[in-house]
């Protein structure tokens, strides 16, 4: 086969399931593999999605859960690049489902994972409690953490990497409004240079409308919005994401 023109391989690999590509890494040249990726993700852009395991702490305004009884909250992310000198794929939220809504009170237990589907692997990005803790205050000596957060603009950079993923965003409470100045990614990840957003995006934050929308699978609990977590980028390792389909 790898007598072939490699334009022919990469278009034969691409049809072979992702299920596949770790074994496939082990055989063909890492070049023509990543090649064979990309094709193949391009195919499928909707790949993978950003799940909070408690609705109850963290919603999206969207949300793709198919059932009501499911304690999680979900945003699809779409491919936007491959970094193959540093073997990273680069994702994004599928405008405009590009945040979750922070409820003001919480069990802190919950997770913030990326998988591919339901029943696939996943990888755990960060506790719920991490996104959480950033909005100011919190109620001295509150058993269920509710918030004493006040009407004041205030938003913070969240950057979350280790070997296996990177997840940029923000996080504010949801009476700032408007456009949000931001440090360059790059600057924060040391040189690695994420691929551009969606000319669709822009760095802004929702509307009241937006925030205010309620989605389907929202708790009906009294428990507020109190901030909003913004997602821009999420990215992964080659491993790291042929793991999520083993």
């Amino acid at each position: 086969m790898l007598l072939l023109p490699a334009e022919v391989i990469v278009h034969i690999l691409a049809f072979v399931p992702l299920t596949s590509f770790r074994s496939l890494y082990q055989v063909f040249p890492q070049e023509l593999l990543d090649e064979a990726l990309k094709s193949k993700v391009r195919q499928q852009p909707q790949v993978i999605e950003l799940v909070s395991t408690n609705l109850h702490e963290l919603v999206a305004n969207e949300t793709l859960s198919s059932s009501k009884l499911r304690n999680e909250s979900s945003v699809p992310l779409q491919y936007i690049g491959f970094d193959t000198l540093n073997q990273v794929l680069w994702f994004t939220p599928d405008t405009p489902n590009q945040f979750f809504k922070v409820k003001h009170g919480f069990v802190s237990h919950g997770k913030l994972i990326v998988r591919a589907n339901k029943k696939s692997l996943h990888k755990v990005i960060m506790s719920l409690w991490d996104v959480r803790k950033k909005l100011p205050p919190k109620r001295s000596g509150s058993l269920s953490g509710a918030s004493q957060v006040d009407c004041s603009e205030y938003t913070e950079e969240v950057v979350v990497r280790n070997r296996d993923f990177i997840l940029d965003g923000y996080i504010s409470t949801c009476k700032a409004q408007g456009q949000v100045r931001r440090t360059p990614l790059y600057n924060k990840l040391a040189g690695l240079i994420p691929p551009p957003l969606p000319s669709s995006y822009s760095r802004k934050l929702p509307s009241v409308a937006q925030i205010t929308a309620r989605s389907r699978w929202e708790p009906q609990l009294p428990n507020p919005t109190c901030g909003l977590f913004i997602v821009e980028h999420v990215a992964l390792s080659v491993p790291a994401f042929l793991e999520l389909f083993l």
